[in-house]
């Protein structure tokens, strides 16, 4: 059986994943295109019964055989960016940037409200 997933990405998580369980024999496959080097897209093959899932670069990096992605690479990788790193990028990110004005003018506006309707009962 396989479980697979499309569009988990986005700048700080993983463009592929893939692990098959052991005990129940299920595959659990995943792409993502999170404005990143590292976007891809799975193709899937099924010749006579066989499914081969090859992971294809969007940005014409180097990708490896789908089996590469699982658990163990991803944890290794993730421990290895230091933090530093990790807050440069979302303080560079354009939808960080977004979403915190978007938010502050959010607030700001129905804070205004707020106090509007209370003057307005005095």
């Amino acid at each position: 059986m396989y479980w697979i997933s499309w569009d988990i990405g986005v700048w700080r998580s993983l463009p592929i994943f893939y692990e098959k369980d052991r005990e129940t024999n299920i595959v659990f496959a995943a792409v993502g295109i999170g404005d990143t080097e590292k976007d891809a897209v799975l193709k899937i093959d099924v010749n006579n019964g066989e499914i081969d899932i090859i992971p294809i670069s969007l940005t014409y990096s180097e990708v490896y055989p789908i089996e590469y992605y699982g658990t163990k690479y991803w944890e290794n990788y993730f421990q290895n960016i230091p933090i530093e790193s990790r807050l440069t990028r979302v303080i560079k990110n354009k939808y960080f940037w977004a979403g915190a004005i978007g938010t502050f003018l959010c607030l700001s506006v129905a804070f205004i409200v707020v106090r509007f309707i209370k003057l307005r009962k005095l």
